[in-house]
Parts: structure tokens; C-alpha cells; sequence
């Protein structure tokens, strides 16, 4: 029907003359008797979408436009003066017109029919007469009225009946239909785009499922597919006007999804329901449990007072107190208690117990001779009837550790020990040069005064300690004496466990004022490689980036010194590394403060590398998660590992260490080289710390960065 359609085309300009043509199209002398101005004066509506009803194009006026039509490689074109003014592309209509300033003819059904000029037979690039949004661009525009004339069948004429649709499939065959033109014109193309908004939540969710989406994205429209009928499956109009979905029984997936979560819903309300009537009617069989309780109490005053009167006597005639039936063998018949815990009087929980023939003990119960009878016969019970089942609570310890410190007045320190000291479980000694503190955080907590440059002094102050943790500022420790010291130390005073100061970063990062975790490490290996330990286990605790950092000024454990990051949430700036996606760690302090804890109660030995990983990000994904929490404009400069690598940093912005530690006169310069130091680690990957901690304390769960960072920056400006 389409080609039947466009094959009108040469009937409108043969039966048409170019005189006619122009009066038709020329609305700016109007005439009264001329029924095609109220067509010219009419209004019409900026086009948006494709829409059954709606206008599409703007009227213009022209006068004497002399066009002819031929047809090339299938397609149309129109020529002005022998020229190629325009190709037309796609041939498209709305619903039938009941009246558009044209001469009625009875009975007939009406269609608007606009000849787009989208720009080439083939492709809209291929027209150089086409630009995007040019309201200079043709259309031609036409009024087709169509009407039954006879039918085959009785070879009479119509019923004065409408005719089939133009662009539908085919009707009845026995009938005739005549199309004619009643009115044509040349119009603008007048596209105006609103403006460009994102596709929302559900628009983005109902796209996904196959829905109408009625948003603009960019300048890219989504259509409701129904309306392409006939319009065609390819070709430019649609390239250049979007996607396409299908609207179809998009309802019914909320339909179906509505009432599968509401049959869930209503089994599992049912299956309680269910439950709770069973219990119930237990419970109310029972008839209460208070005459039980008391029976269990008169019967142990009865043993007692049988033990007291010197035996049990199966028969009460032959004097002595009456007691309990003699034992027998024989299964007894015994009511059986309810299997739910009454409220008021719970049942102890059911466990069953491991016995041990060869010396008729319960050594996990600690059942001994001097606990009372009724504990003893219940433990007996469960002993002999597997029916049975006893319980009794067991309180596990954990043991205390005795933990030393070196360099724990920093800061890092500090914090890394809150949960220790939290614990009240272990005890600490912070080891320093100066002369200790008067006060404690905590009981205990103690102080000693030491020289790490005599390692006979440290032997001596290490000699009782379980475990000794090293916070000691590497890049000033001259040639790693004092660790080397603290490491010997501990082998001669016999301490168990030593974590050198490590807190950050992989080994072999590359980074100069790093080199001395490095030279540790590999001495604990040498050591450990020639049997030199001894006794000593070590572990070296590397949970990466803090990532409280992120969080500046506002971080959530507030003890800990921070400083703008490469990515600075406050002033929403970044720095993004090549192209942003090297992988790396950041972990919240007080995860790693959890860690330790559990490390120092972990009985197994502790792995010689030691990787914490609270959430493994890259630099984009930082990014993306500080626009999404701060929103706003960020300034983002772009850094080359080339120039990282050569020590250069070519940014706008440097983030400002403002550590107290570091002269103010020379944070300029050290930040800098910080930030060159930290890239230099990305691009070694040093920063993508592994995860032996996480899978050792499987159970442990880390936040992540955006819950964290949501936490931090909520309500701040």
C-alpha cells in the first residue's frame, strides 16, 4: 500500500498544473472564495515525537513553486528548474482527516499525507541540501480522499462507502477503491527539540523491560513502536530519530510480577499461620507446664531425703523412706514434652552430648562428684536415653594477649589500636623515646621508656610480650636500625609475633621513602629462610589507602589526621591517572582497627603477608561515586604516568598535606611529591593490596566506600 501511495505522485503533477500548484500554495493573497485558507491560517504544533493526531510540519508561504518529480534508484526526487531541490525519504500519515479546508466529497475517508525531506534516497548525510533542524527544508504536504466505486462481485457501483485504508493491508478484493488529491502544498520543516533531559529511574527500568519511554536523552528520541506501523523498519527517518521498543504487554509484567509476590507473600503467611496453630494446639493439649516443674522438684527432694535415710527401697514395707522405682531396662512411656519453649518457663536448648564409655564422664559439662543430684541424674539421662537431650552453657575466654608497641604515640597508631584498647582484653605497653605520659586511655594501657639503638635494653623490655607491633616512621629510621634492633630483640626475648611497620602500601612499590619496608621485609624473609626466628612469626599488615581520606575534613573516626586526597570531595576536584581505571584498595580505619584485634586472638599462625581489602575501586569509579554523593561541577585534570614517571605532576590544583609534622613552609613542595610518590604506586599497582585478612576472617564484613562516604558527606555543603 505504500507503493501504491507514492505511485500518486505522478498523478498529482500530471493531473495538476504548475498554475494550479502555485494558487494552491500561495496563502498570502487569500481569497474568500477559496476553501484552501483555512488550511494556510491554521496553526500547527512543533514537533517532538511522532504522535497519531498531531501536526507535524509549519505552513510557509510560497509562490509559483515549479516542481517536477521523477523517480531515481527507486526513491523520489523533486527538481526545481531541472535542479535537485530535495529527495524524498519516507512517505507517512496520520489519522484519516474528517476536514482540512477542502471540498468534502460524501462518503469518502480522508488522510493527511506528508512527504518528508529527511535528506537522500539512502542516507540523510548523503543530501547536501540537508542540515539538521533547518526550517528551510521542504515538505510537501497533500490531502488524499478515497472512496469505495463498485463492486466486482455485482458490477454495480459503491455504496458510497469509504474507501480501505491507504497504508493498511489489502481489503476486500471484490471492491474498488478511488484515491484522488483534494489539496497539496509545500511546507517547512520546523523540528524544535526541547530540551535535553535524562531518562529518569523507571524510564531507564521500563526500557530496559520493553516499554514506551517518553524522554529525551540528548537528541535522541524514543518512540512508542506502534506508531512506526507503517513507516517502515530502516532508513533514515528512524536512524535519525532514535531507538526503538515496544510498548506490548508491558502491563502485564506488573501484573504477573504483582501477583507472584503477593502468592508468596500469601504461602508464607499461611505457613506461619500454620505453625503457629500447631503450636497452639500443643501447647493447649499440655495443658500448661507448671505441675511438670513441680513434679521435678518434689522428686529431687525425694532422692535427697532417700540418700538421707540411707538407700532406696523398691518396696516401702520394709521401712525406710519411699523412693524412686527401681531401674529397669525396660523402655519406659513417657509423655512427650511440647516442641516449642513455653514463654515463660523455656526449655533449655536441645544438644547432643558426646559420651565417653571408658570413664562415664562428660568432661565439655564438667559433671563431677560434687555437683548436686539432679544435675548428675540429668546428665545421666541424657547419657543412657538418646531422647533426652541436656545442655548446659559454656563460657569461652579469650586469652589475654600481652601486646608492645613501638612508635604507638603516632597517630596512625593511635587509631589502628582502638578496638584493642576497647577490648579491656589485652594489655598494652606503647613503647617511646620520650619520657611517657602521665595519664591512660584505659587501664590497660602503660607507658616505657626505651632506646631502640640498644638492642640489649629492647631484649630486656620485650622479655614477656606476646606480640610486638611496630608503628615506627620508616623513612627517618637511618639505615633500619631501630627495626632491625626490635626485630632481634624480639627472637632473644622469646616474643611470639612482630608486625613491622608496614600499615599501607604493597612491597616494591618504587616509592623512595618506602624503600625501607622493603629492606625490612626482605630481611624477615633471609631470616625466616635461614632458620633464624626462631619462635617468631611475622605478619606484614598492609590494608592499603585509608579510607577516611576521602572523607576530609569530615572523616568518621575524627582522632585521625587527614588531608585532601587526589580526589577531594570538599572542593569536588580530582586527579584521574591515564585513563582512571588502575585498580586499587581504600579501607576505613576502623576496619582496620577491628582486623588487628582479631588478628592478636587468631590462635593460628599469622600469614607472612598480610592484605586487608575494605573495597577495591579504581580512580573512576571514585569519581563517579564523589559526583553522585556531592553533585555539582568538579574540576578534573588529567595526569600522564609518562610525566609521574619522570617526577613531574602537571595539574591546575595540589591537594595540601597539612599534616603537623610537616613545616608549613615546605607542604607545597612535599605535597607535590606526595602525589607523585602516590601515582608512582598506582602505576606499580602497589596500591591493590591483597586480601589474606579477609579471607582468614571470612565472616568479618568491611563498609564500602559509598555507604562510608554517604555517611561522611551527608548534609554537608
Amino acid at each position: 500500500m505504500l507503493l501504491l501511495a507514492l505511485s500518486l505522485l505522478p498523478l498529482l503533477f500530471s493531473a495538476t498544473s504548475l498554475a494550479d500548484v502555485g494558487k494552491a500554495l500561495d496563502c498570502r493573497v487569500p481569497s474568500p472564495t477559496d476553501h484552501r485558507i483555512e488550511a494556510c491560517l491554521q496553526p500547527v504544533d512543533d514537533v517532538v515525537a511522532v504522535v497519531s493526531g498531531s501536526s507535524y510540519v509549519a505552513k510557509v508561504e510560497c509562490k509559483n513553486c515549479p516542481y517536477a518529480q521523477r523517480t531515481e534508484r527507486g526513491g523520489h526526487t523533486i527538481l526545481k528548474s531541472d535542479q535537485i531541490l530535495v529527495k524524498l525519504d519516507y512517505l507517512y500519515t496520520v489519522k484519516p482527516a474528517e476536514y482540512h479546508g477542502a471540498a468534502r466529497v460524501t462518503g469518502a475517508r480522508y488522510w493527511e499525507i506528508a512527504i518528508d525531506v529527511i535528506g537522500g534516497h539512502s542516507a540523510y548525510m548523503d543530501d547536501p541540501y540537508w542540515e539538521f533542524n533547518d526550517k528551510s527544508q521542504k515538505m510537501v504536504w497533500m490531502l488524499v480522499a478515497g472512496k469505495e466505486t463498485k463492486k466486482e462481485s455485482h458490477g454495480s457501483k459503491g455504496d458510497n462507502k469509504a474507501a480501505g485504508d491507504l497504508f493498511g493491508p489489502l481489503g476486500d478484493e471484490e471492491k474498488t477503491y478511488e484515491y484522488h488529491i483534494v489539496d497539496m502544498r509545500v511546507q517547512a520543516r520546523a523540528y524544535n527539540f526541547p530540551p535535553e533531559k535524562s531518562l529518569t529511574l523507571w524510564d531507564r527500568i521500563g526500557r530496559f523491560f520493553g516499554n514506551d519511554v517518553w524522554e529525551v536523552q540528548g537528541r535522541r528520541f524514543v518512540y512508542r513502536a506502534k506508531d512506526w506501523d507503517y513507516y517502515g523498519k530502516n532508513g533514515t527517518l528512524r536512524k535519525m530519530f532514535g531507538d526503538f521498543v515496544h510498548w506490548d504487554f508491558w502491563y502485564m509484567f506488573w501484573i504477573i510480577s504483582g501477583a507472584t509476590i503477593a502468592g508468596l507473600i500469601a504461602l508464607f503467611s499461611i505457613y506461619k499461620l500454620f505453625l503457629w496453630m500447631l503450636q497452639m494446639k500443643e501447647l493447649a493439649t499440655w495443658n500448661g507446664m507448671d505441675h511438670v516443674w513441680d513434679n521435678l522438684r518434689q522428686e529431687r527432694i525425694n532422692e535427697e531425703d532417700a540418700l538421707l535415710d540411707g538407700g532406696y527401697r523398691d518396696d516401702p514395707g520394709e521401712g525406710g523412706s519411699p523412693g524412686p522405682s527401681r531401674y529397669t531396662d525396660e523402655p519406659q512411656t513417657m509423655k512427650p514434652l511440647p516442641s516449642k519453649p513455653l514463654p515463660e518457663k523455656p526449655l533449655p536448648d536441645r544438644r547432643y552430648l558426646s559420651y565417653n564409655s571408658s570413664n562415664n564422664v562428660l568432661s565439655d559439662l564438667g559433671v563431677n562428684g560434687n555437683q548436686d543430684l539432679l544435675t548428675r541424674v540429668m546428665v545421666n539421662a541424657a547419657i543412657r536415653s538418646p531422647g533426652i537431650m541436656w545442655r548446659t552453657e559454656t563460657k569461652s575466654y579469650v586469652k589475654m594477649v600481652k601486646v608492645a608497641v613501638a612508635g604507638g604515640t603516632g597517630n596512625v597508631a593511635t587509631n589502628l589500636l582502638k578496638a584493642t584498647i576497647a577490648s579491656g582484653n589485652h594489655e598494652i605497653t606503647i613503647f617511646t623515646r620520650s619520657d611517657p605520659p602521665q595519664t591512660s586511655p584505659s587501664p590497660t594501657v602503660s607507658y616505657l621508656k626505651v632506646d631502640y639503638q640498644d638492642r640489649a635494653s629492647l631484649t630486656t623490655s620485650l622479655t614477656g610480650y606476646d606480640v610486638c607491633l611496630s608503628f615506627l616512621v620508616v623513612h627517618t629510621d637511618t639505615n633500619c636500625v631501630a627495626q632491625r634492633n626490635l626485630i632481634h630483640a624480639c627472637i632473644s626475648a622469646g616474643v611470639r609475633r612482630f608486625a613491622p611497620s608496614e600499615w599501607g602500601i604493597k612491597n616494591n612499590s618504587g616509592c623512595p621513602p618506602y624503600a625501607n619496608k622493603d629492606e625490612i621485609a626482605e630481611h624477615l624473609a633471609q631470616l625466616k629462610v635461614e632458620d633464624k626466628l626462631g619462635g617468631l612469626e611475622y605478619c606484614l599488615f598492609q590494608p592499603s589507602i585509608f579510607m577516611d581520606y576521602f572523607a576530609h575534613p569530615y572523616p568518621l573516626s575524627p582522632e585521625l589526621i587527614t588531608w585532601p586526597f587526589f580526589i577531594d570531595f570538599e572542593k569536588r576536584r580530582a586527579m584521574v591517572l591515564d585513563d582512571g581505571n588502575q585498580p586499587l584498595v581504600i579501607t576505613a580505619i576502623s576496619d582496620d582497627s577491628q582486623i588487628l584485634l582479631r588478628a592478636l586472638e587468631d590462635p593460628r599462625p599469622w600469614p607472612s603477608i598480610g592484605g586487608i581489602r575494605g573495597c577495591r575501586t579504581t580512580i573512576n569509579e571514585l569519581l563517579a561515586l564523589g559526583k553522585k554523593i556531592r553533585g555539582g561541577s568538579w574540576t578534573v585534570d588529567h595526569v600522564r604516568g609518562e610525566d609521574i614517571k619522570k617526577g613531574l605532576l602537571k595539574t591546575t590544583w595540589v591537594p595540601t598535606m597539612s599534616h603537623p609534622v610537616i613545616p608549613v613552609e615546605s607542604r607545597e613542595e612535599f605535597s607535590v611529591q606526595f602525589v607523585i610518590m602516590f601515582f608512582q604506586g598506582i602505576l606499580n599497582g602497589s596500591w591493590d593490596v591483597s586480601e589474606e585478612w579477609n579471607e582468614r576472617l571470612s565472616d568479618y564484613k568491611f563498609v564500602q566506600a559509598e555507604e562510608y562516604l554517604r555517611k561522611a558527606w551527608d548534609g554537608r555543603a
